[in-house]
């Protein structure tokens, strides 16, 4: 995060239930107008959920979505699993960064959801799965054609949505 952060000269808020030790600002309760408030006023999202992904789409923002680790303990899924597991918390660069030797297991299959998404807009490459640099967040998407490509599945699920309530 800390190498995104020195490319795009932006600070890091976070928005988690509990304080993020590289955030500048920590934001740990927030109301949902708050949480949309903020997304709509950054100038680039971070996120590693389908909802922050979505918001991230439908604002227009630059985005990178980056994959949901399970932490089979708890049983919940954190991408800070991985960085903490392999003390690479003072090299924070590698956020984001998964080595092709993470087992396929350790993703969350929540992850479908977001891969699904990105793959309808042909955002593949907003999902951010190993070292290949940061510079492609840098580049404007060309969203005119992100929501014409959503526009079908939108229309889509709404009629399906009116014919079962009708």
């Amino acid at each position: 995060m800390k190498s995104v952060q020195k490319l795009l000269d932006l600070p890091i808020v976070s928005i988690a239930p509990s304080s993020m030790p590289l955030a500048d600002i920590s934001l740990t309760r927030l109301e949902p107008g708050e949480w949309l408030a903020i997304l709509k006023n950054s100038e680039f999202v971070i996120t590693n959920s389908f909802h922050g992904t979505v918001f991230a789409i439908k604002s227009e923002k630059r985005f990178v979505s980056v994959p949901l680790l399970i932490d089979r303990k708890k049983r919940i899924c954190k991408m800070e699993e991985f960085i903490h597991k392999k003390g690479l918390q003072k090299h924070l660069s590698v956020i984001g960064f998964f080595p092709d030797n993470v087992p396929l297991e350790n993703f969350s299959p929540k992850n479908a959801r977001i891969e699904n998404l990105l793959t309808k807009a042909s955002l593949e490459e907003r999902f951010f799965r190993n070292n290949k640099g940061f510079e492609f967040l840098l580049e404007d998407i060309d969203y005119v054609a992100v929501n014409q490509r959503l526009r079908k599945y939108i229309d889509e699920s709404r009629k399906n949505l009116k014919d079962s309530l009708s």
